[in-house]
């Protein structure tokens, strides 16, 4: 115990305090963009049609969407006619869709009793998806990888 160096004491604690907080936020930016990926990899191969019929940007008390896009909970019918309530879309889907409008068409999953929505991706749409899909791979190793430093 005499040999002990207490002066590294301090030291391992901020190391680990910082490397847990960067691990959070690489975890919180992997899962946003695999989701996203994923989402619309998922809705754009085994989706089907459906037209926006309304719009919220609110989830519960809590708005969710802002200028640039955000999360949208809409309502849809397909062309059957039948209603589609508790939509989850994540926006924005480039290049151009900020949000989603009531009318616009977009591709929903599973076809049952769809949970997630996205426009349908399609040109330059697939080089973005993936780009995203690798990006959030990356963020995702750099999570465990910092959990990993000594």
């Amino acid at each position: 115990m005499a040999s002990f160096d207490w002066k590294s004491i301090p030291r391992l604690i901020i190391m680990k305090t910082i490397g847990v907080i960067l691990a959070i936020v690489f975890l919180a930016l992997a899962v946003l963009f695999l989701g996203y990926s994923l989402t619309s990899i998922v809705t754009s191969a085994r989706g089907i049609d459906v037209k926006v019929a309304s719009v919220s940007d609110h989830l519960g008390k809590h708005q969710t969407a802002f200028r640039l896009g955000g999360l949208f909970q809409i309502a849809a019918q397909d062309e059957k006619k039948k209603k589609f309530d508790k939509i989850y879309c994540l926006y924005p889907a480039w290049p151009d869709q900020l949000n989603p409008v009531k009318g616009d068409e977009i591709r929903v999953w599973p076809a049952k009793q769809p949970l997630v929505g996205a426009p349908v991706t399609e040109g330059w749409g697939w080089f973005i998806v993936g780009s995203l899909l690798v990006v959030g791979l990356v963020m995702l190793e750099f999570a465990f990888l910092i959990l990993t430093i000594r």
